[in-house]
């Protein structure tokens, strides 16, 4: 089964690709064939991750990670939970980089300090617990952050493998395209307003949007590398990569679609400075094809919604269009620029450890009971001095990888991927697998000996 998932000949991409529209499709009707797969899958990887040991069985980790992260999505869409549970992401990346920190033969210390910085606020909040939902839902983002870091800080991969490991991220996210493009009504007949909705598969649009803002990000990524994604050529993937677009703005949720803008630029960006001549002719001619069908994805959302939707992306609704209210930087947010204020409001009266994990929705006075969004916030008022310590740790791992991507592709595109992480932290917290398992991977190291063991993918896949 693995060596059939990260095969990449064009027959077995295909068989790939029509499995995963089928399992959306399945899901739609009965929870049962996602449950069966995904089950199935966890134990083939478990069984290879215990049979190896150091490097590879962190390899093995990672790609169970990427593999399975975006299937928390489409079990929440299928109601799989609780026998796939409602929050999988996070309980996977928790058990499996506890697992790789014991079978690693060095960790990255900077991970665990990070961990160890949570610990109090945990403690501070534990008399107001109702259950462990309230640690997990608040905080297991975070340490799964720590926890990452402190696994995959001596992992070693080269470019092909990194984009083989982005390829393999992306077939959920086609399970969860087939689920929503069948689901979804027509569109003609649906009245758009001007905030987001969950037309779109049926679920949170924040969530939705921001798995598929990633998956146009990843296919972007692929595709100016000239990495075929689906196995039927160029065309195809330009048409997945507008399909997902589409869809993304259709949830009329900004996050995730500013978040793929924001990273196909900063990849554009690398891709000039850092190539070689050949690749920026390359680059050029993906641009000149995949210009046209983002402008039309854009143009065909925009019609369909009656000219709402670019509307939305200006701020406006009902309240601003009549003028009953102010487009103020709150207003534009979402609400989320209050909630970072009383959050800082709560640090600066309790400075020290803050009010403890959850506590910060109790504490504030205009957003009272609101869930936080913006983790930076968060961990301010929830951990105070150690909220302080861990976001500088987070300042300093974006600042090493910066460094890092200026001198070699494989570190822009690590750069890259921990920009989205981050900046999903400010409209998701680290509530959903990307920003924990995206900023986890800026601290890979390049692999430049191309004759080692874990170079090659394929026979590394069908060890036993």
């Amino acid at each position: 089964m693995i060596s059939w998932l990260l095969s990449s000949t064009k027959s077995k991409k295909r068989q790939q690709l029509f499995f995963h529209i089928l399992l959306g499709w399945l899901s739609l009707y009965s929870p049962l064939p996602f449950i069966l797969w995904f089950y199935l899958t966890l134990l083939a990887f478990t069984k290879k991750i215990f049979s190896s040991s150091g490097e590879k069985a962190v390899f093995w980790i990672l790609t169970l990670l990427l593999y399975t992260s975006a299937f928390e999505l489409l079990g929440r869409m299928s109601r799989a939970s609780p026998i796939v549970p409602y929050e999988l992401g996070k309980y996977i990346t928790f058990l499996f980089t506890i697992i790789g920190i014991i079978k690693a033969r060095r960790i990255n210390p900077i991970g665990l300090w990070l961990v160890l910085f949570l610990i109090p606020g945990i403690l501070v909040g534990l008399p107001y617990y109702t259950s462990y939902k309230d640690i997990s839902f608040n905080v297991l983002g975070t340490i799964n952050l720590g926890l990452g870091l402190a696994m995959l800080g001596y992992l070693r991969l080269n470019t092909n493998q990194l984009l083989k490991l982005l390829r393999l991220m992306i077939l959920p996210m086609i399970s969860i395209l087939a689920y929503s493009i069948i689901r979804t009504p027509d569109l003609s007949s649906f009245d758009f307003d001007y905030q987001a909705n969950e037309i779109v598969g049926g679920f949170g649009s924040n969530q939705v949007s921001t798995v598929y803002g990633l998956a146009v990000l990843l296919l972007f990524i692929l595709y100016i590398n000239q990495f075929r994604f689906s196995g039927f050529g160029k065309n195809m993937d330009l048409g997945l990569l507008g399909l997902f677009i589409l869809f993304g703005l259709f949830t009329f949720s900004r996050g995730g679609m500013i978040g793929a803008t924001l990273g196909i630029l900063l990849t554009l960006f690398y891709q000039f400075k850092l190539g070689r001549k050949k690749i920026r002719i390359n680059v050029t001619k993906a641009l000149i094809l995949s210009i046209p069908i983002i402008v039309l994805s854009l143009f065909i959302a925009n019609s369909l919604t009656d000219g709402k939707l670019l509307l939305r992306y200006k701020g406006e609704t009902y309240g601003t269009l009549y003028g009953h209210k102010k487009k103020d930087l709150n207003h534009l947010t979402t609400g989320r620029f209050l909630l970072l204020s009383e959050d800082l409001e709560v640090f600066s009266e309790n400075p020290i450890l803050g009010v403890g994990v959850k506590q910060a929705m109790s504490a504030r006075d205009k957003t009272k009971g609101i869930r936080t969004h913006v983790e930076l916030g968060r961990l301010l008022s929830e951990h105070g001095l150690f909220g302080v310590l861990v976001i500088c740790i987070i300042f300093i791992l974006l600042f090493r990888s910066y460094r890092k991507s200026l001198d070699n592709l494989f570190f822009s595109y690590l750069f890259v991927l921990y920009i989205i992480g981050f900046y999903t932290t400010f409209h998701a917290a680290t509530r959903t697998f990307v920003s924990p398992l995206l900023m986890s991977m800026c601290v890979i190291n390049y692999l430049k000996n191309k004759h080692e063991s874990l170079t090659d993918y394929n026979k590394l896949a069908q060890q036993h």
